[in-house]
């Protein structure tokens, strides 16, 4: 589950840095884990 929690946690930094929806990641990331 840590791997779940980082990429929750890199994800969110990364919306805050880019200041973007990041829809497109959401709808293709998922399928890697």
């Amino acid at each position: 589950m840590a791997a779940v929690a980082t990429y929750l946690a890199v994800k969110a930094v990364r919306r805050i840095l880019l200041e973007t929806p990041g829809a497109a990641d959401t709808a293709a990331e998922p399928a890697r884990e």
